[in-house]
């Protein structure tokens, strides 16, 4: 299992790199949605896991992008702007799930073992 981060927040890969590290999952990190998309194309991952609000690519526009390359990774957004909207947004985007900001590590390993489940990874 093979999950892609993408987080403009160093502090947030951080925490959320070690949130990973006593599982089986492995992570790689991008800094932005650009890195991400560049990633994407040497690499295959199962999930991805995306801010929403990022500088120059923002979370939605980076499901779009994704979309249109015709990938159909599952993407769990996180925003740290419990606005409904926006997470409304994501989900019409194509995002499989949308977790608030800050992450809890139950939730987010919660998230990712439902998503193994259900097979969409």
């Amino acid at each position: 299992m093979k999950l892609l981060l993408v987080d403009d927040d160093p502090n947030m890969r951080r925490l959320i790199t070690l949130m990973f590290k006593s599982t089986k999952i492995q992570l790689e990190a991008a800094a932005s949605a650009r890195t991400a998309l560049r990633k994407l194309k040497d690499n295959t991952y199962d999930i991805i896991i995306s801010d929403l609000q990022m500088p120059e690519i923002d979370g939605i526009a980076f499901l779009k992008e994704l979309k249109a390359a015709g990938h159909s990774i599952p993407v769990i957004i996180m925003s740290a702007y419990g606005l409904q909207k926006l997470a409304d947004m994501a989900l019409e985007a194509g995002a499989v799930m949308v977790l608030e900001k800050p992450i809890q590590k139950e939730k987010l390993l919660k998230a990712v073992n439902k998503i193994i489940s259900k097979g969409h990874a």
